[in-house]
């Protein structure tokens, strides 16, 4: 219900918007950043001097002053179709910036009443560093791609430990969703951050707003939670409560024939019955799953020499068996 009445505020507060160029004021643009923050559509501009803006302006804004020769020009430039919030110090130069774009078809372009002066004075912080930040809520598949480009990635997993122990993304760090015992673990505002939970709730939206506000550099959220990192079939940590190693599995009655050399594992099904096999290490990592076909290799010529389990699944059993290297 919360998230319903979470959707429904911004819907009305981009609806009134768009009705009609406006100031907003410090709460509304609060507003409007706490459900707008990682949406690329919602532009910041500071309008000031050059040294105005580099002693504070709002988180990721961009600098155009509106006196100099270049900032008709550069409107051109720019996607009318886009949410534009204008300031300055107090709120007049925002506002003949506001009406210069409105002339030039900006449809959605708005102030904030008393600039930068009221937002400070009503608490709210404001940055001097010209590096935007980059936050975004982002696909399965787009969270994996950004995250094997990274150099030193922070990965936090923010489900409970239950769920954690079970499943979570190799290397990952598990902390709730405490925003002072996050903060401890989010030390450096420069750092890359990759960031999941069962899904984005509202304290999810917080947590990542906060972030935003304090000035971290690199977040990326996986929007559709961790189950739609297992749907894609992505790597990832799985303990098992690893079945005791039954000798059934080469019996003559066993449907499967297992032989082994040094670097692969070959499984022959003798009877034809859905089947699945999963290879983990000794901890419990999952290494490779898959379905069994009339004969499936595993090659385990990269795995270090070790013990291993082989578990194979089918009809009610699940049987196991140590695989050495």
């Amino acid at each position: 219900m919360k998230k319903f009445y979470t959707i429904v505020i911004s819907l009305l507060l981009m609806q009134n918007l768009a009705s009609k160029a406006q100031s907003l004021s410090p709460a509304q643009m609060d507003t409007l950043l706490h459900h707008h923050f990682a949406d690329s559509n919602l532009v910041i501009i500071d309008v000031c001097t050059d040294l105005v803006y580099s002693q504070g302006h709002i988180q990721n804004a961009i600098h155009r002053d509106l006196f100099k020769s270049t900032f008709t020009s550069d409107l051109d430039t720019m996607d009318t179709t886009k949410l534009y919030v204008l300031h300055c110090i107090s709120g007049g130069r925002s506002a003949t910036a506001m009406s210069t774009m409105k002339s030039k078809g900006f449809t959605r372009v708005y102030d904030i009443s008393g600039g930068i002066t009221n937002w400070r004075n009503s608490g709210y912080p404001l940055s001097n560093t010209t590096s935007k930040s980059t936050i975004r809520f982002c696909s399965a598949t787009e969270f994996k791609s950004k995250l094997s480009k990274t150099s030193s990635p922070i990965i936090i997993d923010l489900r409970a430990d239950s769920l954690f122990e079970k499943k979570h993304i190799v290397d990952a760090k598990n902390i709730d969703t405490s925003l002072a015992k996050l903060s401890g673990l989010m030390t450096d505002t420069t750092a890359s951050y990759f960031i999941y939970g069962e899904s984005i709730s509202s304290l999810d939206s917080n947590i990542l707003y906060s972030n935003y506000l304090a000035k971290y550099r690199d977040i990326t959220f996986l929007k559709s939670g961790f189950d739609s990192w297992i749907t894609a079939g992505f790597p990832m940590y799985e303990k098992v409560d690893t079945p005791k190693v039954s000798t059934a599995i080469i019996d003559k009655n066993n449907p499967f024939r297992i032989t082994q050399t040094e670097n692969k594992i070959a499984i022959v099904s003798t009877k034809e019955i859905p089947a699945t096999y999963s290879l983990f290490s000794i901890d419990g990592l999952l290494l490779f799953k898959g379905n069994i076909q009339s004969e499936t290799v595993v090659s385990m010529e990269s795995f270090p020499k070790g013990i291993y389990i082989l578990s194979l699944k089918y009809l009610d059993r699940i049987e196991s068996i140590e695989i050495v290297k």
